[in-house]
């Protein structure tokens, strides 16, 4: 899905013309990379701590990693709900773009 989101908005940059280079000499870059490690940190501790969390439900016995499960779900409910209401007002003009 990462991927399918990245060349779609590959191509979308590429009709508009917008020049697209991997130049990793840029001065703005190296404080932007910098950032980047403490972000990639924050998100493999949240993925870390789901895969310890069922790893320690499996010992609970019967209905531990379900109920873990369940939990993970509810705490990402308001955030997939987030994630929509501000992604929505953005799609259309996405499109007009495309074509």
């Amino acid at each position: 899905m990462v991927l399918l989101n990245f060349y779609s908005f590959f191509f979308i940059l590429k009709k508009i013309r917008f020049p697209i280079t991997f130049d990793f000499n840029v001065q703005d870059l190296k404080p932007i990379l910098k950032l980047f490690g403490p972000a990639l940190l924050g998100v493999a501790v949240g993925t870390l701590n789901t895969l310890i969390d069922t790893n320690i439900a499996t010992w609970t016995g019967t209905g531990g990693v379900s109920t873990i499960e369940y939990a993970l779900r509810i705490y990402q409910l308001p955030l997939g709900i987030l994630q929509l209401v501000l992604q929505m007002p953005y799609y259309p003009n996405f499109l007009i773009h495309l074509v």
